[in-house]
């Protein structure tokens, strides 16, 4: 094997582990946002069936119904910024996508899938902590009633 050839393996093989690291972001991504949205569905859901048997017994009275309409609110509003970041996350990848196609766009198409990325991130983040209160909230509409 002459230089070149162990400089085009070399670099063949650090485009390899790229693309794997890369591979391994996305699934990270996608793990990351399909549990948002489901803790919060699932949050959504169990409050309804719990509200739907408490009405049909006529003990409505001794939960604290604001607590429980908020928290439903914070799960609601959870589950739509995890869509958000859903939507978000795939126009990052289009935006760096079309940095391939579209090489003189490069800087402009980087900028974009950078702030679409972030601001999926902050979806995240935002969704998860409306998750963590809309919890608490209904732990207190339901024990502190």
């Amino acid at each position: 094997m002459d230089i070149k050839e162990i400089l085009v393996r070399e670099q063949e093989m650090k485009l390899s582990e790229a693309n794997v690291m890369l591979d391994a972001v996305t699934q990270f991504a996608k793990v990351t946002i399909q549990s948002v949205i489901l803790v919060n569905g699932m949050a959504i859901v169990s409050i309804l069936t719990f509200l739907g048997n408490i009405t049909n017994k006529n003990i409505l009275c001794m939960y604290d119904k604001h607590l429980l309409f908020y928290s439903m609110f914070f799960f609601c509003l959870g589950l739509f910024l995890g869509l958000l970041a859903s939507v978000l996350a795939y126009l990052a990848q289009q935006s760096l996508r079309e940095i391939y196609v579209f090489p003189d766009a490069k800087e402009k198409k980087d900028k974009e899938g950078i702030l679409f990325r972030r601001i999926a991130l902050g979806c995240i983040l935002v969704s998860t902590l409306l998750f963590i209160a809309g919890a608490f909230m209904s732990l207190n509409g339901i024990l502190g009633g």
